[in-house]
């Protein structure tokens, strides 16, 4: 039975877990188990932000990750189901170190706003790129700012699609990504310290 730390890493709207590769290799490299999770089939993708569903998820985790650390990473609207992931984690009384919020934005039914405060024992980190589109210009790391105990970090030029690796077409084309191969590297390296941070020395 494998005794190394969780990182369950959750996509953005209407991704899935195979578009986490990228990052989970990174984590694997560190010697950790890197959790990729679907939240929602694409044809109901909404289906992200319902707590039912959601718990549902929950329950998976702590059978896959149990009596192990855990960390939670969310990339996108993947921050917002992550925000009440690791609420339902903690209350199920598992080992969760941190949450990770990459390049996060809130659901319309505020799934951050409703839940960061209960996580204020864990660290909680925020890695942010250029404001976009696709983050909503940004407005999660403002609403950030007053919230001492949350770890910001801004990566300069990174691109909102930047978490699942360089040049995907998708956050070009909607996001206006422009980031470069070695900006996208930088940003994916800052969520793996982050991660580092939330598990703390080894």
């Amino acid at each position: 039975m494998t005794t190394s730390a969780c990182v369950v890493l959750l996509p953005g709207f209407s991704r899935r877990a195979a578009n986490l590769q990228v990052m989970s290799a990174l984590c694997a490299d560190q010697g950790w188990d890197p959790i990729p999770v679907t939240l929602a089939p694409r044809a109901l993708a909404p289906l992200y932000m319902s707590r039912a569903r959601l718990r549902h998820v929950s329950r998976d985790i702590l059978r896959r990750c149990a009596g192990r650390p855990i960390v939670v990473v969310g990339h996108s609207a993947g921050g917002a189901a992550g925000c009440f992931i690791a609420r339902c984690l903690a209350e199920a009384g598992a080992d969760v170190r941190g949450l990770v919020l990459a390049d996060g934005v809130d659901s319309p039914n505020g799934l951050i706003r409703q839940n960061l405060h209960e996580l204020r024992g864990l660290r909680v980190s925020a890695v942010g790129a250029e404001p976009s589109a696709c983050n909503r210009h940004g407005r999660l790391g403002e609403s950030l700012r007053a919230l001492s105990w949350v770890h910001r970090v801004h990566v300069p030029g990174a691109g909102h699609g930047d978490f699942e690796g360089h040049g995907t077409a998708i956050y070009r084309r909607a996001c206006g990504d422009t980031s470069s191969e070695e900006t996208s590297d930088s940003y994916r390296r800052a969520v793996v310290r982050e991660v580092a941070a939330c598990l703390g020395p080894s």
